[in-house]
C-alpha cells in the first residue's frame, strides 16, 4: 500500500511538471576588422575580383565549422563571408584571414600581459602585405599582450592592447617591445659581451701560436 501511495504521488508530481523544454540559445561569433580598410575577395584568392568592402572595427560573420572559421585558399587562408555582399543573396565573397579577429567587445579584459613598450609606439594596421599607420599611439610603459609571441627578428610584432576601455589589436615596431622577463637590452648587451669574448680568445690564441712557431725556429 505504501509502495502504491508513493507512486501515485510521483505520478501527480509528473503531471504538473512544466512542458516547456528550455533549449540553450546557440551564439555564433562575430569578428572585427582589424586593418585600416579591407577588401572582399570573389574568390579564395588574392587574384581573384575584389571590392573595398570594410573598414578598421566593422563586424562580420563568418562560415564556421565545429566553431572556428573555415579556411579556403592554398597560398594565403582566407574566410568565407556569411552575410552576402550582393543585394541578391547569392553572391558571397570571401575576406583574408588576417584582417580579422573574434569580436573584442566580448572580451573584458587581456587575461595576463605578457609585454610593455619601451618607448612611444605607433600602432600599426595590417592592410594586404602592407603595414598602415594609425592615428593610435601607445604610451611608454604601456602594458601589451604579445598573441604571437615574440621574435626579436620581425620587424613588427602583433599586440593586443586596452583602448579607450576596449581591447584592440594591431602591429607596432618589434624594436619598441620589452617582453616581460626579457629585456631587449639586456639581450643585445650579452650578444656583444660574448661577440668581445671570441676575439679576445682568438687573439691570445693567435698570439700564443705565433710564440711557439718563434720558439721552434
Amino acid at each position: 500500500m505504501k509502495k502504491l501511495c508513493i507512486l501515485l504521488i510521483f505520478l501527480v508530481c509528473f503531471m504538473f511538471l512544466p512542458t516547456n523544454v528550455a533549449v540553450a540559445e546557440t551564439v555564433f561569433p562575430t569578428f572585427v576588422i582589424t586593418a585600416n580598410s579591407a577588401y572582399a575577395y570573389v574568390e579564395a584568392d588574392i587574384t581573384s575580383s575584389k571590392i573595398k568592402a570594410f573598414s578598421n572595427k566593422d563586424k562580420v560573420s563568418l562560415q564556421l565549422e565545429e566553431g572556428a572559421p573555415k579556411e579556403y585558399g592554398e597560398s594565403f587562408v582566407f574566410y568565407r563571408l556569411m552575410s552576402p555582399v550582393e543585394s541578391d543573396g547569392t553572391q558571397y565573397y570571401y575576406i583574408l584571414a588576417e584582417f580579422v579577429t573574434q569580436d573584442s567587445e566580448t572580451i573584458l579584459s587581456i587575461p595576463s600581459y605578457n609585454a610593455k613598450t619601451n618607448a612611444e609606439a605607433v600602432v600599426y594596421f595590417k592592410q594586404e602585405d602592407e603595414f598602415v599607420e594609425s592615428e593610435i599611439t601607445l604610451k611608454k610603459n604601456q602594458e601589451i599582450f604579445l598573441y604571437e609571441g615574440f621574435n626579436q627578428k620581425s620587424k613588427y610584432s602583433a599586440i593586443a592592447f586596452m583602448h579607450e576601455g576596449k581591447v584592440e589589436y594591431g602591429y607596432i615596431l618589434t624594436s619598441a617591445v620589452a617582453p616581460n622577463g626579457i629585456n631587449p637590452l639586456i639581450i643585445i648587451a650579452v650578444t656583444i659581451i660574448l661577440a668581445l669574448v671570441g676575439i679576445a680568445l682568438a687573439w691570445v690564441f693567435i698570439k700564443r701560436k705565433k710564440v711557439k712557431l718563434k720558439a721552434k725556429k
